[in-house]
Protein backbone atom coordinates (compact mmCIF):
# COMPACT_ATOMS: atom_id res chain seq x y z
CA UNK A 1 0.00 0.00 0.00
CA UNK A 2 2.89 2.18 0.21
CA UNK A 3 4.01 1.89 -3.22
CA UNK A 4 1.49 4.74 -4.37
CA UNK A 5 1.29 8.20 -2.57
CA UNK A 6 -2.10 8.18 -4.91
CA UNK A 7 -3.42 5.52 -3.74
CA UNK A 8 -3.04 6.18 -0.06
CA UNK A 9 -4.60 8.98 -0.48
CA UNK A 10 -7.48 7.39 -2.22
CA UNK A 11 -8.09 4.62 0.11
CA UNK A 12 -7.35 6.45 3.42
CA UNK A 13 -10.78 8.71 2.27
CA UNK A 14 -12.66 5.38 1.23
CA UNK A 15 -11.94 3.97 4.55
CA UNK A 16 -12.83 7.18 6.53
CA UNK A 17 -16.03 7.58 4.27
CA UNK A 18 -16.87 3.64 4.94
CA UNK A 19 -16.41 4.33 8.67
CA UNK A 20 -18.59 6.95 8.85
CA UNK A 21 -21.29 5.37 6.83
CA UNK A 22 -21.15 2.50 9.18
CA UNK A 23 -21.23 5.15 12.04
CA UNK A 24 -24.44 6.81 10.23
CA UNK A 25 -25.83 3.46 9.18
CA UNK A 26 -25.71 2.82 13.35
CA UNK A 27 -27.55 6.00 14.36
CA UNK A 28 -30.44 5.57 11.62
CA UNK A 29 -31.04 2.02 12.80
CA UNK A 30 -30.56 3.21 16.71
CA UNK A 31 -33.44 6.09 16.00
CA UNK A 32 -35.25 3.77 14.26
CA UNK A 33 -35.69 1.12 16.71
CA UNK A 34 -35.34 3.63 20.10
CA UNK A 35 -34.98 7.40 19.77
CA UNK A 36 -37.58 8.27 17.22
CA UNK A 37 -40.64 6.40 19.25
CA UNK A 38 -38.93 8.29 22.31
CA UNK A 39 -38.76 11.38 21.27
CA UNK A 40 -40.02 12.51 17.68
CA UNK A 41 -43.47 13.21 18.18
CA UNK A 42 -45.90 14.38 20.76
CA UNK A 43 -48.05 11.77 22.46
CA UNK A 44 -51.62 13.44 21.74
CA UNK A 45 -54.33 11.14 20.04
CA UNK A 46 -51.70 8.66 19.10
CA UNK A 47 -51.25 4.87 20.89
CA UNK A 48 -48.40 3.53 22.56
CA UNK A 49 -49.20 0.72 19.51
CA UNK A 50 -48.85 3.50 16.98
CA UNK A 51 -45.44 4.66 17.87
CA UNK A 52 -44.14 1.15 18.37
CA UNK A 53 -45.25 -0.93 15.11
CA UNK A 54 -43.06 0.81 12.58
CA UNK A 55 -39.84 -0.08 15.13
CA UNK A 56 -41.27 -3.44 15.57
CA UNK A 57 -40.97 -3.57 11.51
CA UNK A 58 -37.53 -1.80 11.25
CA UNK A 59 -35.53 -5.68 10.93
CA UNK A 60 -37.94 -6.22 8.07
CA UNK A 61 -37.26 -2.84 6.61
CA UNK A 62 -33.58 -3.76 6.86
CA UNK A 63 -34.16 -6.77 4.69
CA UNK A 64 -35.83 -4.79 2.20
CA UNK A 65 -33.10 -2.23 2.31
CA UNK A 66 -30.71 -4.52 1.81
CA UNK A 67 -32.08 -6.05 -1.15
CA UNK A 68 -32.22 -2.36 -2.35
CA UNK A 69 -28.60 -1.97 -1.50
CA UNK A 70 -27.36 -5.10 -3.67
CA UNK A 71 -29.04 -4.44 -6.54
CA UNK A 72 -27.76 -0.75 -6.45
CA UNK A 73 -24.27 -2.50 -5.96
CA UNK A 74 -24.32 -5.03 -8.97
CA UNK A 75 -26.27 -2.47 -11.63
CA UNK A 76 -24.34 1.18 -10.06
CA UNK A 77 -21.56 0.16 -7.94
CA UNK A 78 -20.94 1.18 -4.39
CA UNK A 79 -21.69 4.86 -4.84
CA UNK A 80 -25.12 4.19 -6.38
CA UNK A 81 -25.36 2.48 -3.02
CA UNK A 82 -24.22 5.28 -0.80
CA UNK A 83 -26.07 7.50 -2.77
CA UNK A 84 -29.55 5.88 -2.30
CA UNK A 85 -28.69 5.25 1.35
CA UNK A 86 -27.85 8.72 1.96
CA UNK A 87 -30.93 10.33 0.17
CA UNK A 88 -33.19 7.87 1.77
CA UNK A 89 -31.95 8.53 5.22
CA UNK A 90 -31.94 12.31 4.71
CA UNK A 91 -35.46 12.02 3.83
CA UNK A 92 -36.65 9.75 6.69
CA UNK A 93 -35.08 12.34 9.23
CA UNK A 94 -36.44 15.54 7.85
CA UNK A 95 -39.66 13.53 7.83
CA UNK A 96 -38.88 12.83 11.75
CA UNK A 97 -37.83 16.18 12.42
CA UNK A 98 -41.24 17.88 11.03
CA UNK A 99 -44.00 15.31 12.50
CA UNK A 100 -43.72 17.18 15.43
CA UNK A 101 -47.26 18.51 14.43
CA UNK A 102 -49.39 15.15 15.18
CA UNK A 103 -48.50 14.30 11.14
CA UNK A 104 -48.89 10.36 11.80
CA UNK A 105 -47.72 9.53 7.95
CA UNK A 106 -44.78 12.11 8.42
CA UNK A 107 -43.50 9.88 11.55
CA UNK A 108 -44.72 6.39 9.64
CA UNK A 109 -42.54 7.48 6.59
CA UNK A 110 -39.58 8.51 8.72
CA UNK A 111 -39.55 5.36 10.86
CA UNK A 112 -39.46 3.07 7.49
CA UNK A 113 -37.28 4.90 5.56
CA UNK A 114 -34.71 4.89 8.40
CA UNK A 115 -33.67 1.22 8.53
CA UNK A 116 -33.92 0.68 5.07
CA UNK A 117 -31.04 3.75 4.61
CA UNK A 118 -28.79 2.13 6.80
CA UNK A 119 -28.73 -1.06 5.37
CA UNK A 120 -27.98 0.59 2.02
CA UNK A 121 -25.77 2.95 3.08
CA UNK A 122 -23.75 -0.37 5.21
CA UNK A 123 -23.62 -2.10 1.64
CA UNK A 124 -22.42 0.67 -0.21
CA UNK A 125 -19.49 0.77 2.26
CA UNK A 126 -18.73 -2.52 2.02
CA UNK A 127 -18.44 -2.42 -1.37
CA UNK A 128 -16.05 -0.03 -1.87
CA UNK A 129 -14.16 -1.96 0.62
CA UNK A 130 -14.40 -4.98 -1.43
CA UNK A 131 -13.23 -3.15 -4.48
CA UNK A 132 -10.20 -1.35 -3.26
CA UNK A 133 -8.91 -3.99 -1.02
CA UNK A 134 -7.88 -7.57 -1.56
CA UNK A 135 -5.02 -8.42 0.64
CA UNK A 136 -5.92 -5.73 3.38
CA UNK A 137 -9.78 -5.98 3.09
CA UNK A 138 -9.64 -7.39 6.62
CA UNK A 139 -8.04 -5.22 7.78
CA UNK A 140 -9.72 -1.73 6.39
CA UNK A 141 -13.29 -3.51 7.05
CA UNK A 142 -12.68 -3.98 10.76
CA UNK A 143 -11.32 -0.25 10.60
CA UNK A 144 -14.43 0.89 8.68
CA UNK A 145 -16.49 -1.14 11.12
CA UNK A 146 -15.16 0.45 14.07
CA UNK A 147 -17.88 3.48 13.20
CA UNK A 148 -20.60 1.32 13.78
CA UNK A 149 -19.53 -0.16 16.75
CA UNK A 150 -18.20 2.70 18.43
CA UNK A 151 -21.81 4.39 18.20
CA UNK A 152 -23.47 0.78 19.44
CA UNK A 153 -20.71 0.92 22.56
CA UNK A 154 -20.91 4.84 22.89
CA UNK A 155 -23.11 6.94 20.88
CA UNK A 156 -26.59 5.66 21.30
CA UNK A 157 -27.01 5.87 24.83
CA UNK A 158 -25.12 9.30 25.00
CA UNK A 159 -27.30 11.05 22.50
CA UNK A 160 -30.36 9.69 24.31
CA UNK A 161 -29.15 11.33 27.29
CA UNK A 162 -28.25 14.38 25.34
CA UNK A 163 -32.02 14.90 24.05
CA UNK A 164 -33.45 14.24 26.82
CA UNK A 165 -30.87 16.20 29.02
CA UNK A 166 -29.65 18.85 26.79
CA UNK A 167 -32.75 19.51 23.89
CA UNK A 168 -35.19 19.06 26.44
CA UNK A 169 -36.76 16.05 24.89
CA UNK A 170 -37.27 17.79 21.38
CA UNK A 171 -36.16 15.37 18.51
CA UNK A 172 -36.45 17.87 15.72
CA UNK A 173 -32.48 19.53 16.05
CA UNK A 174 -31.05 16.53 15.93
CA UNK A 175 -33.35 14.44 13.21
CA UNK A 176 -32.36 18.00 11.06
CA UNK A 177 -28.96 17.64 11.79
CA UNK A 178 -28.45 13.80 11.13
CA UNK A 179 -30.41 14.68 7.72
CA UNK A 180 -27.68 17.70 6.76
CA UNK A 181 -24.66 14.79 7.73
CA UNK A 182 -26.61 12.74 5.39
CA UNK A 183 -26.42 15.08 2.47
CA UNK A 184 -23.22 15.65 3.40
CA UNK A 185 -22.49 12.47 2.16
CA UNK A 186 -24.51 12.28 -0.65
CA UNK A 187 -22.18 15.09 -1.63
CA UNK A 188 -18.87 12.99 -0.94
CA UNK A 189 -19.65 10.24 -3.02
CA UNK A 190 -19.55 12.46 -5.67
CA UNK A 191 -15.56 12.43 -5.01
CA UNK A 192 -15.18 8.91 -4.50
CA UNK A 193 -14.23 6.19 -7.15
CA UNK A 194 -15.75 2.91 -7.79
CA UNK A 195 -12.56 0.84 -7.68
CA UNK A 196 -8.91 2.28 -7.94
CA UNK A 197 -9.52 1.63 -12.02
CA UNK A 198 -10.98 4.11 -12.29
CA UNK A 199 -7.88 6.18 -11.56
CA UNK A 200 -5.33 3.59 -13.75
CA UNK A 201 -4.41 1.52 -10.27
CA UNK A 202 -5.00 -1.28 -8.69
CA UNK A 203 -6.00 -2.68 -5.55
CA UNK A 204 -4.07 -2.61 -2.64
CA UNK A 205 -1.94 0.25 -4.26
CA UNK A 206 -0.25 -3.05 -6.58
CA UNK A 207 1.30 -2.22 -9.85
CA UNK A 208 -0.39 -5.32 -11.36
CA UNK A 209 -3.91 -6.41 -10.77
CA UNK A 210 -5.04 -9.41 -8.22
CA UNK A 211 -3.28 -13.03 -9.25
CA UNK A 212 -7.34 -13.79 -9.55
CA UNK A 213 -8.27 -11.26 -11.68
CA UNK A 214 -6.31 -12.36 -14.77
CA UNK A 215 -7.70 -15.27 -15.92
CA UNK A 216 -11.34 -14.92 -17.78
CA UNK A 217 -13.99 -14.63 -14.82
CA UNK A 218 -16.63 -16.92 -14.62
CA UNK A 219 -19.86 -15.08 -16.18
CA UNK A 220 -22.53 -17.79 -14.27
CA UNK A 221 -22.35 -18.22 -10.64
CA UNK A 222 -22.46 -21.86 -9.22
CA UNK A 223 -25.83 -22.62 -8.11
CA UNK A 224 -24.30 -25.44 -5.09
CA UNK A 225 -21.85 -22.84 -4.17
CA UNK A 226 -24.24 -20.28 -4.11
CA UNK A 227 -26.34 -22.43 -1.79
CA UNK A 228 -23.61 -23.42 0.23
CA UNK A 229 -22.95 -20.12 0.86
CA UNK A 230 -26.29 -18.62 1.61
CA UNK A 231 -27.05 -21.62 4.05
CA UNK A 232 -23.30 -21.42 6.03
CA UNK A 233 -23.43 -17.76 6.40
CA UNK A 234 -27.04 -17.48 6.66
CA UNK A 235 -26.77 -19.48 9.78
CA UNK A 236 -23.90 -17.70 10.82
CA UNK A 237 -25.77 -14.73 11.01
CA UNK A 238 -28.75 -15.55 12.18
CA UNK A 239 -27.15 -17.70 15.62
CA UNK A 240 -25.49 -14.06 16.31
CA UNK A 241 -28.76 -12.10 15.86
CA UNK A 242 -29.94 -14.77 18.61
CA UNK A 243 -27.20 -13.51 21.39
CA UNK A 244 -28.92 -10.23 21.56
CA UNK A 245 -32.41 -11.24 20.49
CA UNK A 246 -32.40 -13.77 23.47
CA UNK A 247 -29.50 -12.80 26.04
CA UNK A 248 -32.31 -9.84 27.90
CA UNK A 249 -35.13 -12.87 28.18
CA UNK A 250 -32.82 -15.25 29.09
CA UNK A 251 -31.60 -13.17 32.09
CA UNK A 252 -35.52 -12.11 33.28
CA UNK A 253 -36.71 -15.80 32.98
CA UNK A 254 -33.67 -17.15 35.07
CA UNK A 255 -34.58 -14.16 37.60
CA UNK A 256 -38.08 -15.09 37.98
CA UNK A 257 -39.38 -12.71 35.43
CA UNK A 258 -37.45 -9.70 37.32
CA UNK A 259 -35.07 -7.48 35.46
CA UNK A 260 -32.50 -6.62 38.60
CA UNK A 261 -29.89 -9.41 36.60
CA UNK A 262 -30.39 -8.05 33.62
CA UNK A 263 -29.48 -4.10 35.29
CA UNK A 264 -26.68 -6.57 36.81
CA UNK A 265 -25.46 -7.77 33.67
CA UNK A 266 -25.20 -4.37 31.74
CA UNK A 267 -22.01 -2.92 32.97
CA UNK A 268 -20.84 -6.25 31.78
CA UNK A 269 -22.66 -5.97 28.23
CA UNK A 270 -20.97 -2.62 27.78
CA UNK A 271 -17.52 -3.89 28.86
CA UNK A 272 -18.45 -6.00 25.43
CA UNK A 273 -19.45 -3.38 23.13
CA UNK A 274 -16.14 -1.38 24.24
CA UNK A 275 -14.08 -4.50 23.79
CA UNK A 276 -15.75 -4.95 20.49
CA UNK A 277 -13.72 -2.24 18.93
CA UNK A 278 -10.17 -4.30 19.20
CA UNK A 279 -11.73 -7.60 18.18
CA UNK A 280 -13.51 -5.87 15.02
CA UNK A 281 -9.74 -5.33 13.78
CA UNK A 282 -8.57 -8.34 15.01
CA UNK A 283 -10.94 -10.31 13.25
CA UNK A 284 -9.83 -8.54 9.73
CA UNK A 285 -6.21 -9.10 10.36
CA UNK A 286 -7.27 -12.81 10.97
CA UNK A 287 -8.92 -12.75 7.70
CA UNK A 288 -6.16 -11.32 5.95
CA UNK A 289 -3.33 -13.36 7.27
CA UNK A 290 -5.04 -16.81 7.47
CA UNK A 291 -7.88 -16.17 5.62
CA UNK A 292 -11.41 -15.34 6.10
CA UNK A 293 -12.87 -18.45 5.95
CA UNK A 294 -10.80 -18.91 9.75
CA UNK A 295 -12.16 -15.85 10.70
CA UNK A 296 -15.62 -17.25 10.11
CA UNK A 297 -14.78 -20.54 11.98
CA UNK A 298 -13.75 -18.47 14.52
CA UNK A 299 -16.62 -16.43 14.57
CA UNK A 300 -18.56 -19.90 15.00
CA UNK A 301 -17.23 -21.35 17.29
CA UNK A 302 -17.83 -18.09 19.13
CA UNK A 303 -21.36 -18.46 18.90
CA UNK A 304 -21.58 -22.01 20.23
CA UNK A 305 -19.80 -21.19 23.37
CA UNK A 306 -22.19 -18.08 23.75
CA UNK A 307 -25.52 -20.11 22.73
CA UNK A 308 -24.17 -22.40 25.75
CA UNK A 309 -23.33 -19.49 28.17
CA UNK A 310 -27.21 -18.44 27.56
CA UNK A 311 -28.04 -22.27 28.45
CA UNK A 312 -26.58 -23.12 30.97
CA UNK A 313 -26.53 -19.36 32.52
CA UNK A 314 -27.07 -19.44 36.73
CA UNK A 315 -29.51 -17.29 38.44
CA UNK A 316 -26.56 -14.84 40.27
CA UNK A 317 -24.46 -13.19 37.87
CA UNK A 318 -21.00 -13.21 38.68
CA UNK A 319 -17.60 -12.23 37.82
CA UNK A 320 -16.52 -15.27 35.95
CA UNK A 321 -19.93 -14.87 34.49
CA UNK A 322 -19.97 -10.99 33.75
CA UNK A 323 -16.64 -11.48 31.45
CA UNK A 324 -17.99 -14.62 29.98
CA UNK A 325 -20.80 -12.16 28.90
CA UNK A 326 -18.62 -9.32 27.62
CA UNK A 327 -16.25 -11.67 25.88
CA UNK A 328 -19.09 -12.96 23.93
CA UNK A 329 -20.61 -9.68 23.06
CA UNK A 330 -17.28 -8.35 21.87
CA UNK A 331 -16.79 -11.53 19.96
CA UNK A 332 -19.64 -11.00 18.22
CA UNK A 333 -20.46 -7.71 17.69
CA UNK A 334 -17.07 -7.17 16.84
CA UNK A 335 -16.66 -10.23 14.72
CA UNK A 336 -19.25 -10.91 12.48
CA UNK A 337 -19.87 -7.64 10.90
CA UNK A 338 -16.31 -8.13 9.60
CA UNK A 339 -15.89 -11.86 9.08
CA UNK A 340 -19.23 -12.33 7.73
CA UNK A 341 -18.69 -9.86 4.49
CA UNK A 342 -14.82 -10.76 3.79
CA UNK A 343 -15.93 -14.61 3.50
CA UNK A 344 -18.56 -13.30 0.75
CA UNK A 345 -15.42 -11.32 -0.84
CA UNK A 346 -13.08 -14.05 -0.79
CA UNK A 347 -15.10 -16.51 -2.45
CA UNK A 348 -16.66 -14.42 -4.88
CA UNK A 349 -13.60 -12.41 -5.56
CA UNK A 350 -14.56 -8.59 -6.67
CA UNK A 351 -15.91 -9.86 -10.16
CA UNK A 352 -18.93 -11.85 -8.16
CA UNK A 353 -19.53 -10.35 -4.94
CA UNK A 354 -22.11 -7.97 -6.32
CA UNK A 355 -23.90 -10.54 -8.71
CA UNK A 356 -23.86 -13.09 -5.42
CA UNK A 357 -25.01 -9.78 -3.20
CA UNK A 358 -28.06 -9.79 -5.06
CA UNK A 359 -29.14 -13.24 -3.13
CA UNK A 360 -26.96 -13.33 0.16
CA UNK A 361 -26.91 -9.67 1.24
CA UNK A 362 -30.95 -9.82 1.64
CA UNK A 363 -30.54 -13.73 2.77
CA UNK A 364 -28.29 -12.56 6.23
CA UNK A 365 -30.24 -9.90 7.19
CA UNK A 366 -33.55 -11.69 6.55
CA UNK A 367 -32.13 -14.62 8.38
CA UNK A 368 -30.78 -12.40 11.22
CA UNK A 369 -35.03 -10.79 11.21
CA UNK A 370 -36.10 -14.31 11.64
CA UNK A 371 -34.83 -14.75 15.07
CA UNK A 372 -37.55 -12.68 16.71
CA UNK A 373 -40.41 -14.41 15.79
CA UNK A 374 -38.32 -17.91 15.65
CA UNK A 375 -37.99 -16.99 19.48
CA UNK A 376 -41.26 -16.18 20.29
CA UNK A 377 -42.42 -19.95 18.19
CA UNK A 378 -39.66 -21.74 20.46
CA UNK A 379 -40.73 -20.32 23.70
CA UNK A 380 -38.04 -18.02 24.48
CA UNK A 381 -36.64 -17.80 28.24
CA UNK A 382 -36.13 -20.54 29.69
CA UNK A 383 -36.82 -22.92 26.66
CA UNK A 384 -33.87 -24.98 26.23
CA UNK A 385 -35.02 -25.72 22.45
CA UNK A 386 -34.25 -22.27 21.68
CA UNK A 387 -30.78 -22.71 22.70
CA UNK A 388 -30.59 -26.10 21.02
CA UNK A 389 -31.41 -24.17 17.78
CA UNK A 390 -28.39 -21.64 18.25
CA UNK A 391 -26.10 -24.08 18.70
CA UNK A 392 -27.48 -26.16 15.82
CA UNK A 393 -27.08 -23.22 13.74
CA UNK A 394 -23.79 -22.17 14.47
CA UNK A 395 -22.25 -25.45 14.19
CA UNK A 396 -24.22 -25.96 10.44
CA UNK A 397 -22.44 -22.78 9.89
CA UNK A 398 -19.33 -24.06 11.08
CA UNK A 399 -19.11 -27.22 9.55
CA UNK A 400 -19.94 -25.88 6.08
CA UNK A 401 -16.88 -23.24 6.35
CA UNK A 402 -14.77 -26.03 5.24
CA UNK A 403 -16.40 -26.82 2.08
CA UNK A 404 -16.91 -23.17 0.83
CA UNK A 405 -13.89 -22.61 -1.06
CA UNK A 406 -13.44 -19.74 -3.66
CA UNK A 407 -13.93 -20.64 -7.48
CA UNK A 408 -10.50 -19.87 -8.42
CA UNK A 409 -7.13 -19.69 -6.43
CA UNK A 410 -5.18 -15.89 -5.68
Amino acid sequence: MLQSRKYNLYALGTVLVCLGCMGLAAALDSAARLLAAQFAAPAAGWTEDMFRRPAAAADWLTAAGALLGALLLYKGGPRASLAAGAALGAVGCMALAVCHGGAYALYLLGECLLPVGAACLRLGGMGLIFNWFVRLRGRAMGAAALGGTVYLALGAGAVGQFIAARLSGAFTPLAGGAAAALGLLALTTCLLRDEPEDIGMYPDGAGTPPDRETAEPIKILSQPRLWLALVCLGALAAAAAGWTAFLAPRLMARHGGGDALVVQAGPWLALGAILALPAGYLFGWLCDASGAMNGVRLLALGEMAAAALLWAFPKELGIREGILIALCEALLIGGGPVALPCAMAQVYGRRQVFSAGRVLFPALYLAAALMGPAGALLGGGERARLYIVLLALAAVGFLLSFFLRPEKKG
